[in-house]
């Protein structure tokens, strides 16, 4: 694979939550193309098994960790593998989730012009349902 990136990530860990899914996918496998072992997290283990396994068809490192974010058990037994596999964690980029409405703003970016145009129309990070998220 030829990562975008010119960075030197040899020696270091990297966990990726949601890595079973297409941006976060896609993530794992150009920092493992800069050198990173990567642990691609995701509630099934299918999806980040494919990720990791694409990983590994390229010669870079990768586990594939199946946990629930939302389950301190299931966190702390995913930690403690990733650790004994892997080292520890260097980088974290949780990707998990993001697929609920309620969790999103209607636009991607933030303008602040827009909250002075229209004060209380501009739905911000601060005003998403935590349910969501």
């Amino acid at each position: 694979m030829n990562a975008p990136l010119a960075v030197n990530l040899s020696g270091k860990t990297v966990v990726i939550t949601g890595g079973g899914g297409v941006l976060c996918g896609r993530m794992a496998r150009e920092l493992a193309a800069c050198g990173a072992r990567v642990a691609v997290c995701s509630r099934r283990a299918e999806t980040s098994e494919a990720v990791a396994a694409t990983i590994r068809a390229t010669g870079g490192t990768a586990i594939s960790v199946a946990f629930d974010v939302m389950d301190r058990a299931s966190i702390e037994t995913a930690c403690a593998r990733i650790e004994r596999e892997l080292g520890p964690t260097d980088i974290l980029i949780n990707g998990a989730g993001g697929n609920n409405p309620k969790g999103n703003t209607p636009k991607e970016t933030f303008d602040p012009a827009d909250l002075l145009a229209a004060p209380g129309a501009v739905t911000t990070f601060f005003d998403l349902d935590p349910a969501g998220v």
